[in-house]
């Protein structure tokens, strides 16, 4: 099917589950399985396989969505379980491990002035916001602002 002949309520529909989606504010099975939802129906437009009938594709598309949800819940436990015996299995880092976190410090290191690093160290070693907050001059509340979007900005950007 040719993009620009798609019909504008399919157009409508997708952007109705793109809202429902971006309203998530965790990633957790929910937010994969509406991932997947959205790639299914992007998918489907270009050959012509979604439903033509409003009710069994809203059927097809939310069957999919608790399917991919279930599937993300039991994957998400399995990991669990198993780092959890990881964990138990080897108390000590590996030196692959400590590599790793090595390069992801440089990296976050590297995406963060010399405030905001100061700032995330502070708060890693687990010193209160208000101690922070008062060796930087400014309120707590100002402070958790700023984290709070250097946080965000640091994610979209590793995330990448």
């Amino acid at each position: 099917m040719n993009p620009d002949r798609i019909p504008g309520e399919l157009w409508d529909e997708y952007g109705l589950l793109q809202k429902r989606a971006d309203k998530v504010t965790t990633l957790a099975h929910s937010s994969w399985a509406s991932e997947d939802q959205l790639n299914t129906f992007l998918d489907s437009l270009p050959n012509g396989e979604l439903p033509a009938d409003i009710d069994t594709r809203q059927r097809q598309l939310n069957n999919l969505k608790v399917n991919r949800q279930k599937k993300h819940l039991h994957r998400f436990r399995l990991l669990e379980s198993f780092a959890a015996v990881q964990a138990q299995a080897s108390g000590e880092k590996t030196a692959f491990d400590e590599v790793l976190q090595a390069e992801q410090l440089l990296r976050v290191r590297s995406l963060t002035d010399s405030v905001e690093w100061w700032v995330l160290w502070k708060l890693a070693r687990e010193e209160g916001y208000e101690r922070v907050a008062s060796e930087q001059g400014i309120s707590v509340a100002a402070l958790k602002t700023r984290v709070s979007r250097c946080r965000c900005r640091l994610r979209e950007r590793l995330a990448a």
